[in-house]
């Protein structure tokens, strides 16, 4: 059985609710406190008797033994190796598991023990099928799993019995939303309630139409939080352009102020921002994580990028002193990245990311995402970000910079910046290889924003240059190499300049997806050029640089 966060046991949750003066007490004299795994617990009534069952305390008469805290009956236990067993009291004598310990306090701060076993101490216990398999056909296991893109939680609407019937009625209040709901400039808040009313209508409609679910749910909770989860991303998938039009319009400054503090920033390092210098080394996988943020759609999917981010600076950071500690032969415990270090550090993955939509994307996080995905990161990762974002606006960075900052070689090669982390063998993924790359590169580029690689011509450029596309890049100031190239076709301006943040974008989902290979530059040169992605003479400049 696996771990569970018994925050969803529905026994553990029982006990905090119904049986309270019963957890209390077992708290404040340190008792034993026996929480039987969630997947154990279809049919069974959580009664007093049930909890007075489950917690134990220390036998008076035998050195490690415990007794049941029943008032009617005595039932008499004992723990060893990892295994309880029944001693006195039952007609029919078992034993249980402990799959594994916690240690927890009270409000006093006293310390007691929760274990968590293979099967309840009650003796009438029967094992049941679950109602998961038998009314709806899909396992608990299945339906709980973590889910981040649009289209996994879409998938899980669409696995539903009665789906059809369910989207339906969620496809006609998005059709009235987007036709008749008009965002007024300053009530983002009327809109952010409106659609978490929609949400939650939403998520009554999936029960309403599968009663069955609706018991799973009252059972674990975690299926309430999945389909919670599952609407409000296919809600917010359908309104996302009107919704981050809005926005824009209201944090345009602000982003405005932020790109081009960053841009007065380019080349700043972390230890002149105060890190230590141990934890400064390049961090590429980070930077190109967050150069996918405006592809997404859904403020989970966008959270999760955050999330990535973090992840990828703490995993560099963590590499970079091993390998250093290892090549100084020292052999002592490698030191810990904190928040001190992290923000000035993510400060900086930020200016190389040229993020210009960045207090949008955190307001929408922020104010349009409700449901719970159980995962206490994910929030972490947005509070470390607004810091980053308060960093930048509130330090002045620009004496900072190096008075000659090493030449960007991406600026003639919008390739480079997309694939030079794989290229210089940086990031090293598991991969599984599901047809070729050639192929994953379409299905990931599609996957972006539903649309096909761009291509030069003049409709791909008007698609590309609208103020509302999430795709959109500020081109550079340089005078050479893609923007030249854009000022002499004016039809394929908009794209041309897109183009740095689509490949780092498509690259990024490639990394997601564990579908890019291993490969050298030249090779992804070519398949980028062949998907439309790049120019051929785009390709044509990789081939020379190399």
């Amino acid at each position: 059985m696996a771990h569970e966060d018994l925050d969803y046991n529905p026994f553990y949750k029982s006990l905090q609710r119904a049986h309270t003066a019963l957890y209390e007490q077992a708290q404040s004299k340190g008792w034993l406190v026996i929480i039987p795994h969630s997947s154990t617990l279809h049919g069974v009534q959580l009664t007093q008797t049930f909890a007075e069952m489950h917690i134990l305390k220390p036998s008076p008469y035998f050195q490690d033994q415990f007794i049941a805290a029943c008032k009617a009956e005595s039932y008499g236990f004992s723990i060893e190796d990892g295994v309880l067993r029944t001693e006195s009291g039952f007609e029919a004598m078992f034993t249980a598991n402990v799959l594994y310990e916690e240690l927890a306090y009270s409000r006093e701060y006293k310390p007691f023990r929760i274990l968590v076993t293979s099967r309840p101490l009650d003796p009438n216990y029967k094992p049941q099928v679950s109602d998961t398999d038998s009314d709806i056909g899909i396992p608990v296991g299945r339906l709980v799993q973590e889910r981040i893109s649009l289209n996994d939680h879409t998938r899980l609407l669409r696995s539903l019995p009665s789906y059809d019937k369910i989207m339906i009625a969620l496809d006609s209040a998005l059709v009235q939303f987007n036709n008749n709901y008009m965002v007024v400039d300053g009530f983002l808040d009327h809109t952010a309630k409106k659609l978490d009313r929609l949400c939650a209508q939403g998520v009554e409609t999936v029960f309403t139409h599968v009663p069955a679910l609706r018991k799973i749910a009252l059972q674990d909770s975690r299926v309430e939080d999945s389909i919670r989860l599952a609407v409000e991303s296919y809600i917010l998938g359908w309104v996302h352009q009107k919704v981050i039009r809005a926005i824009i319009k209201m944090k345009g400054e602000e982003d405005e102020e932020i790109f081009s503090r960053c841009r007065q920033c380019v080349g700043i390092s972390p230890e002149s921002l105060g890190v230590s210098k141990e934890f400064c080394c390049p961090l590429p996988e980070a930077m190109v994580e967050l150069t996918a943020l405006d592809s997404f759609t859904t403020p989970l999917e966008k959270l999760n990028c955050l999330k990535n981010t973090l992840e990828l600076i703490t995993d560099g950071v963590q590499k970079h002193i091993k390998q250093d500690m290892l090549t100084q032969g020292k052999d002592a415990a490698s030191p810990s990245l904190v928040s001190d270090d992290l923000i000035p550090i993510l400060v900086t993955i930020i200016v190389q990311a040229k993020c210009n939509r960045l207090a949008t994307n955190l307001f929408y996080i922020e104010n349009f995402h409700w449901a719970s995905s159980s995962k206490a990161n994910l929030g972490y990762s947005l509070v470390t970000f607004k810091a980053a974002t308060e960093y930048i606006l509130m330090t002045d960075m620009k004496h900072l910079v190096p008075a000659t900052v090493e030449e960007d070689t991406t600026q003639d090669n919008p390739l480079a910046a997309a694939v030079a982390a794989v290229s210089k063998g940086r990031v090293v993924q598991q991969v599984k290889h599901t047809g070729s790359t050639m192929d994953n590169l379409r299905r990931a580029w599609e996957s972006l924003d539903g649309k096909k690689p761009v291509t030069r011509t003049t409709t791909a450029s008007s698609s590309s240059s609208s103020s509302s596309s999430s795709m959109s890049v500020r081109p550079s100031s340089s005078a050479t190499g893609l923007n030249r190239r854009a000022s002499e076709q004016p039809a394929s301006k908009a794209a041309s300049a897109a183009q740095p943040a689509r490949v780092a974008g498509v690259k990024a989902q490639l990394w997601r997806r564990n579908t890019w290979a291993e490969a050298n530059q030249q090779t992804v040169s070519e398949e980028l050029a062949a998907a439309g992605v790049i120019s051929s003479a785009d390709l044509h400049r990789s081939r020379t640089a190399n």
